[in-house]
Parts: C-alpha cells; structure tokens; sequence
C-alpha cells in the first residue's frame, strides 16, 4: 500500500511483515529498510536534519547493494545519528567519492544525480551542504559535469582515491581487531574460561558499537573468540591466545634490511615539470590502462624522511614502482650566453628555446643512473624542446593524441614489466588529453631582465631614508668597513633602538648592501659592498 515514507515523507510503498509488528518500506529516495512501531514513534520526534542522516544511512545499504537495515534499536538510531552527524566535509566528500565509484561501470562512466532528492548520500542534512561538497571536489579536479542537473562523473585522481576508500573499512577491521583481541587477552588474562562482554570491550577502547558488532563477527569466524551468549558475552579461544602471543613476541623484531622489495608492476612513478595539463593527462592515461602513477611528493612520503635526499626518493620509487616516466615538457625558455656561443653551435644554443625544468633534467639523471632499462623520457609531439645531451640519442616517445603514439608508450611499459591492459576496453585511444598540454612557443619571447637604474630605484624606494645615512657613513670610513660597536652608537645618536638596527641590518644583507666577514679577534666588522657604493652614487645623483 501506499503511505508515507517515515524518513523522507515522500510517497512509498509500505506493508506489514507477516507474524511480526514490522513494516517492510520501499522508497525511491530512502531506498528498502524495515522499522517497527517503537521506531516509528521515537522517530516522528526527531529533527529533519537528523532524520536526514538516518535516511543517508538507508539509502547507502540500498544503493551498495548491503542488507537492507532494520531500524528498531533506539540505542542505533542514536549511535548513527551522532556517527553521520560528526562527519567532516573531508569525510563527507569522500563517501561521494566512494558512492559515484560503486555507481560508475568504468573510469568515465557518468552517474545520473538528483540534487533534491539524492543529496542524503554525501550525510548532508540539506541539499545546500552538498553544494559545497559537490563545489569543492570540482575545484581538486575529482569531479565532472555538463550542467548543474546532469550526472556525476569521476576523474582519474578521483577513481584511484576510491579504490583507497574501499579498502579501508576491511583494513580498519583487521587493525581494530587486533587492539580488540589484546584487550580481551588482558582482560582475561588469556584464560579461555574468562567471559566479558563485548560491548563494554569495545566502548573503553572508543570503538561505536556498529564497529565492534563487525569485530566481534570478524573474530568468531578468524576462531579467535567464541560467543557464549547472545547478548554479546565472549570469550577468547585458544586461537587467540596464541595469535596476541605471537603478536607480542614478535613486537621489538627488526625486519632485515637487506630485504628486496619487489616492484608493483601497477605502478608507474612519474617525474615532471609544472605543465599540470600534461600531468594529469599522463596521469588519466596511465589510469586508463589499468597502472597506478605516483608522483614525487608521494615517493618522498614512502622514504618516511621528512628531509630526504633526491636519491633516496628515487631508491624508494623504484621499490614500489615498476617503471619511471620523465615526463619532458617545455616549461623553462633558455639559451646560451653570447659569449660561449661557438660557431659550430646549433639554432637552439643561439636562440631562446623550450626546456624541461632543471629538477626534471636532475632526476631524469638520477632515473638513468639507478636504473636505465626501467626509464621511460617521453615528450610531447608537439613540442620541440632544448635536448639535454647526456641523454641525447636515447629512445624518446613522442606522445599526442594519436593512437600510435600512445600505443608506442604502452609497448615501452609492458617492455619493462608493467601489467598493462587494453583488452577489456578503449578508454586508453581518448583518456588524456596531450596536444592541449602543448604550450606554443613563437620563438620572439624576451626575457624581461630590469635594468641596472630600475634595479637601483626600486631598492632605494623600498629602503627609509636614513638607511643611506649610514651607507654614507660607512662608505666616508677609510677602508669603507666599520666596527659593528661603531655602528650601533651612531644608530643611538640617529634615536634608533637595537630592535630597528637589527632589522635593518638584515634588509641590507638580503639586498647585498653589506657583507660581515669572519670577525678577527672578535670584532664584529660591517663593509659595505661594490653594488651598495653603486646604488648610493645612485642616491646622490637622485638627490642632487
């Protein structure tokens, strides 16, 4: 029959359980669920806002294909309001994340999205929330879409960040039980007669109890616990005991350094410049075949060094990498200086040119060094950039939008190992777009140096007047050096405290105006510099 639906208000259909006092409901917002006549009563007095996060959690176990729930507990309906309620707008926008990935059939599947009606998803209590979050995934790039009623669709960052997502909530679990099982153990002191109750366990460890219902059940069917009631009082089996034992035996055993960690042939680590157009088109078309790219702030992470060398980065990609892309892009414009240009030299040395980022040119080195037959220099077709020679005449991909030449670098990747795939799917003949990436370069760039007058007035207009005083001062003195003592009585004599000395002290070193050499028989001596004498016959002239 149709009624009411009690979460969303909208039109459902509803009917009774044979032999029990439930309601089975079937609402095209709330997805299925169950309730009873307690539920229904308790729930009439609740707020929309929080009724919205009860209809947020229904509609994810329709939605995820999960058993659907049955709302009856009033200790549950708590629970889940107070878990949805909490949740971040970080927390929020990854359970979208995570839905859209479930909805999609592959990487740029778009997924139909009512903004009234399916926003209880994302755990917003208003339709107005999920603006914001829908806003904010746009702005990292997670997030497409035609129009502001069309579907949703994931972007490569997003889709990798959603097979993160799906793997937590089992390695959450897993990590959980663990601390659970320890607990139990003390507790009982590993007597498997010893029987405590599950709950109490599970709220002295911070645990809600929707987590430790699916602890309890990972245990009991790991045979590390069995249940003596069905209240939820447990006891540990021998099983268990044994694994805390181990556990703990094992606890200040060091791992052997010299173990060789074997390469992911899904991952690809990639090293590039600041075209983020080509990176993320390098990054959606590795995707698209099936590989997991990794960029360099992600490597630094692994080495668990806050400060690590170039080195140890690259030691630890190629760990967990199967195989390192430079990616070349002309980021950079440079030439030869007039002077070394030789007359057997090429157009590129005479004139300004595209050129990688010198972070690229180092790591592409490093790459080489470790590792050359897992190096891959790929550039775009399109660009003509300045060779750099200790790699000139190796193998380098010229990479567009033509199936050839992504085909050239899927050849390379499964050359070196990586498990590629291009069977099951065409995605990879149009995922990322390479000759948008392509920056033109006329050739008639200038570099805009300042000249010397524009250098000079700049730092005498940023600096007080009284900072060329003591220049003045300084340059009147007969070696043009002072001792620093000297400088500070005539600082006092100016009314200027230490505090302002200090600071201009610092100003005319980051300007080079002053240099402090090493002190002889600790005297402290400050000496004004050729640029400074430069800037201040400047100053006169300006004056005069």
């Amino acid at each position: 029959m149709n009624e009411e639906c009690i979460l969303c208000s909208r039109i459902a259909e509803v009917s009774k359980v044979p032999g029990w006092g439930e309601y089975s409901v079937e609402c095209a917002t709330c997805g299925n669920y169950t309730y009873d006549d307690f539920f229904k009563t308790a729930y009439t007095s609740i707020e929309k806002d929080k009724r919205a996060m009860i209809s947020a959690y229904t509609r994810e176990c329709f939605e995820l294909g999960m058993e659907p729930p049955k709302l009856g507990n009033p200790d549950h309906l708590k629970e889940k309001i107070e878990e949805y309620k909490n949740k971040t707008i970080e927390e929020k926008l990854d359970n979208l994340i995570l839905y859209l990935k479930k909805k999609s059939s592959y990487l740029g599947d778009c997924v139909a999205w009512d903004e009234k009606k399916d926003y209880p998803i994302t755990y917003s209590p208003y339709p107005q929330e999920f603006t914001k979050i829908r806003n904010l995934a746009k702005e990292r790039n997670l997030l497409y879409w035609k129009s502001r009623d069309s579907g949703l669709e994931l972007s490569g960052e997003a889709w990798e960040l959603a097979e993160k997502l799906e793997k937590e909530p089992e390695m959450e679990i897993g990590r959980k039980s663990g601390q659970f099982l320890k607990a139990l153990y003390e507790l009982t002191e590993g007597n498997e007669n010893n029987i405590r109750d599950m709950w109490k366990i599970g709220k002295s460890l911070g645990f809600p109890n929707s987590l430790t219902n699916k602890i309890g059940q990972y245990l009991e069917g790991e045979k590390f616990i069995i249940f003596r009631t069905d209240q939820g009082e447990i006891s540990i089996k021998h099983n268990g005991v044994k694994k805390v034992e181990n556990a703990l035996s094992k606890k200040d055993e060091v791992e052997p350094k010299d173990k060789k960690i074997k390469a992911d042939p899904k991952k690809v680590f990639v090293v590039h410049g600041r075209n983020e157009k080509a990176r993320r088109a390098m990054f959606d078309f590795l995707r698209s075949v099936d590989l997991k790219p990794i960029e360099w702030e992600e490597a630094v992470r692994l080495t668990g060094e806050g400060a690590s060398f170039p080195q140890q980065v690259l030691d630890k990609a190629f760990e967990t990498a199967q195989a390192i892309i430079i990616l070349i892009t002309g980021d950079d414009i440079a030439k030869m200086r007039d002077e070394f240009i030789l007359p057997k030299d090429t157009k590129y040395e005479r004139n300004l040119s595209i050129q990688a980022r010198p972070n690229v040119i180092f790591e592409a080195g490093l790459a080489f060094g470790r590792d050359p037959k897992r190096t891959i220099l790929v550039e775009l077709e399109k660009e003509n950039t300045r060779p750099f020679s200790d790699i000139y005449g190796r193998l380098t991909v010229r990479l567009s939008n033509k199936v050839e030449s992504r085909k050239k670098l899927i050849d390379r990747l499964s050359t070196v190992g990586c498990e590629t795939n291009i069977d099951a799917k065409q995605d990879w003949i149009t995922t990322g777009d390479f000759d948008c990436a392509v920056i033109k370069f006329k050739g008639n760039e200038k570099i805009n140096i300042p000249s010397k007058e524009n250098r000079y007035n700049k730092i005498i207009h940023d600096l007080p007047e009284y900072y060329f005083e003591v220049l003045e001062f300084i340059a009147d003195q007969p070696d043009s050096s002072i001792n620093e003592d000297n400088i500070f009585k005539y600082f006092e004599s100016k009314k200027k405290s230490k505090v302002e000395l200090n600071i201009m002290k610092a100003q005319f070193e980051d300007n080079r105006l002053i240099i402090i050499p090493d002190p002889g028989y600790g005297v402290m001596r400050w000496r004004i510099t050729r640029h400074a004498l430069l800037i201040l016959d400047h100053y006169r002239k300006k004056k005069k």
